[in-house]
């Protein structure tokens, strides 16, 4: 009688166990993955310690207000690049160029590639006149330009408008970089002082030579001029300068 009770209460004890099983089976069957007749259920990847998703990048940078890229890699012609590469490099404004003289500072020389091409004023560049372009002197200016290194001194006429990079003042032709003795630098610092213009009906120009060295040593020896025009007084003192390296062209100003 008393093994009957018990095997009662064990029997009545299974079916409530059996019961609240499958009340849980039935509830958690809308929360499971559909899967259809032959298709095998996709298993989440567990997560390791310390891995970050992509979703949780994505919401950090949503907070910052930064926007997510797919890849850090930049175009070479991108921003960042431009910082880096000279030619996307962005270049400060110049500093206002002054006419006022006297004047120092840096003078290049312009290169062959620009011979027989038009300049500011409308004439062409000739390598071997003494010309030069600055950024201010009024055009037709004579200036005399002192190569603070060697100490030789050219006259030249602005025709021209540069040069335009930072720290440089003046850009002379090849003739008068050479006059000066700085060709195969490139580069020289000068001085400059007005030495007149080309339109003054008082301004006349003369060239100077001695011989050149060991015939004498007397003074100037000999003298070509007055010349009324810039470029008559250079026509001939481009062809005599390089015969006789102390050549001087000056300028004077003849009034009555």
């Amino acid at each position: 009688m008393f093994g009957f009770r018990l095997f009662r209460i064990f029997s009545m004890a299974l079916c409530v166990c059996a019961l609240n099983w499958g009340q849980a089976h039935v509830a958690n069957a809308d929360t499971l993955p559909k899967v259809r007749a032959g298709q095998t259920p996709s298993v989440k990847k567990a997560k390791t310690p310390g891995e970050k998703t992509a979703s949780a990048k994505v919401a950090r940078s949503v907070q910052k207000g930064k926007t997510v890229t797919k890849s850090a890699v930049v175009s070479p012609r991108g921003k960042a690049s431009a910082k880096i590469s000279g030619k996307g490099k962005r270049r400060e404004p110049l500093p206002p160029a002054s006419p006022d003289m006297p004047q120092n500072g840096i003078a290049s020389w312009i290169g062959k590639e620009f011979h027989g091409k038009p300049v500011s004023n409308g004439e062409r560049h000739a390598m071997e006149s003494f010309t030069a372009a600055h950024r201010a002197v009024p055009f037709g200016s004579i200036l005399k330009v002192t190569d603070m290194n060697s100490g030789r001194s050219v006259l030249v006429r602005i025709n021209d408008r540069g040069p335009y990079i930072r720290g440089r003042v003046l850009d002379l032709s090849k003739a008068a970089a050479e006059y000066l003795g700085f060709a195969n630098r490139g580069i020289t610092r000068v001085h400059m002082e007005l030495a007149g213009n080309d339109k003054d009906p008082a301004q006349r120009y003369y060239i100077r030579m001695r011989h050149p060295e060991g015939r004498s040593k007397a003074g100037l020896v000999q003298g070509f001029g007055p010349f009324d025009k810039f470029d008559e007084a250079v026509s001939l003192f481009a062809r005599l300068y390089k015969a006789y390296p102390d050549a001087e062209l000056t300028a004077v100003r003849e009034e009555g």
